[in-house]
């Protein structure tokens, strides 16, 4: 376990309709009390966590977060994260008594911001708070000139995907220091489904638009990433395949979530496997079309959202073939993939074969170093896998 969700209240001063986190109406909406947040950051340490993620809501409305926080930094967490819309931020001294918690702070503690637009007049109307753009853009330069690492996290919809690529040159003209750029598409959970259907580009049109974004703040040393592999298939990533691959690896870390207000109704007074970075939950949303059936990269895509092909249908999905990877020049030495005993075979083999595509777009073989007690038909499948891939030197061994 090496990641803690630590959602610390449901509360936001923004109303976005595609909010992953707004909670159902039939659920009680109650802040994790200060006592249970700090008892739950020592367990989850105790356990092996080193990461841990402040999200909401809004965290920053908690009166007590730089408390949070100081706690956490005691307790040993390497890296702390907060999730924030950056609105609360836009008060300067409440970034002063962040930044003066403890020496070196900033290279503990970063904040990842969200904002959905460029333009004002469309990020007020997403996120229906009128001048939360500019709040929001007062604070990343806030955090910013307090030497804090920030990074923008922006989700595409129909009203600003076709500014995609003026939002990057935004990014590196005025919101200059920002260290990445991570975009996502909505998550269909239940609560939100009418906004996603109406919000929720057509991915071949953004793609080109998204690729050019990516293009910019490449050139600009802004680093990229997408929020999560499950956002859309391999095949519509415009090229940029790789992304898909780095986004699936960083959504598989081994990590845990603690929220007292769950978007099911599962017993939430526990920590358990963040519930959307999980295999179940692409399964049961999820939906292949029939060119993935010839797709040499279907074991590790899920597909399309099945509102998407109900709303689209399946005529973007273009099959990967052997010529894809034969293409790719081969160079460096073999990578060594080490598949994770701890984790459940499935999800092992799946995170093995995304960093086995991971070493084959960058042209490097493979070789698998597999559990002596791994499943044997599931080892069979990762090779098979990453021998349709051309990684020759694939071998099973011992660990």
């Amino acid at each position: 376990m090496e990641k803690l969700h630590l959602s610390l209240s449901w509360d936001c001063n923004e109303n976005c309709s595609f909010c992953l986190k707004k909670a159902p109406a039939q659920q009680v909406n109650r802040p994790l009390p200060l006592r249970e947040c700090l008892a739950m950051l020592k367990r989850a340490r105790a356990a092996g966590c080193r990461w841990v993620s402040l999200d909401g809501g809004e965290p920053a409305l908690r009166p007590d977060l730089p408390q949070i926080i100081k706690s956490a930094l005691l307790l040993g967490y390497r890296k702390i994260d907060v999730m924030t819309n950056g609105t609360r931020f836009a008060e300067a001294a409440l970034v002063k008594r962040l930044a003066s918690l403890a020496p070196g702070i900033e290279r503990r503690l970063f904040f990842c911001v969200s904002l959905h637009a460029r333009q004002a007049r469309v990020s007020d109307a997403l996120t229906r708070r009128p001048g939360g753009h500019a709040l929001t853009v007062a604070g990343i330069k806030n955090l910013l000139a307090a030497g804090f690492t920030v990074s923008v996290s922006h989700v595409i919809t129909k009203p600003a995907y076709k500014d995609l690529p003026a939002f990057a040159g935004f990014i590196l003209k005025d919101l200059e220091g920002v260290s990445e750029a991570v975009f996502s598409h909505i998550y269909p959970v239940v609560h939100s489904l009418p906004a996603v259907r109406r919000l929720y580009p057509r991915l071949s049109l953004a793609q080109p638009l998204l690729d050019e974004a990516v293009a910019r703040l490449c050139k600009g040393k802004v680093a990229v990433d997408l929020g999560n592999s499950e956002m859309l298939p391999v095949c519509l990533t415009g090229g940029r395949e790789a992304f898909f691959a780095e986004a699936f690896l960083h959504n598989s870390v081994a990590a845990v979530t603690y929220d007292r207000n769950k978007l099911d109704t599962r017993d939430s007074n526990k920590l358990e496997s963040m519930p959307l970075a999980s295999d179940q939950f692409g399964e049961r949303n999820k939906v292949k079309g029939p060119a993935c059936g010839r797709c040499l990269l279907a074991p590790v895509c899920g597909g399309v959202w099945k509102f998407y092909a109900e709303l689209y249908g399946f005529g973007e999905l273009r099959p990967y073939g052997k010529e894809f990877f034969a293409r790719l020049k081969p160079r460096g030495a073999a990578a060594a993939v080490r598949v994770d005993g701890a984790m459940p075979p499935a999800a092992a083999a799946r995170r093995a074969m995304a960093q086995a595509l991971a070493a084959r777009l960058k042209g490097r073989p493979v070789r698998f170093l597999f559990p002596r007690s791994f499943d044997k038909k599931t080892a069979a499948g990762v090779l098979s896998f990453a021998a349709a891939l051309g990684a020759l030197k694939v071998q099973r061994k011992g660990q």
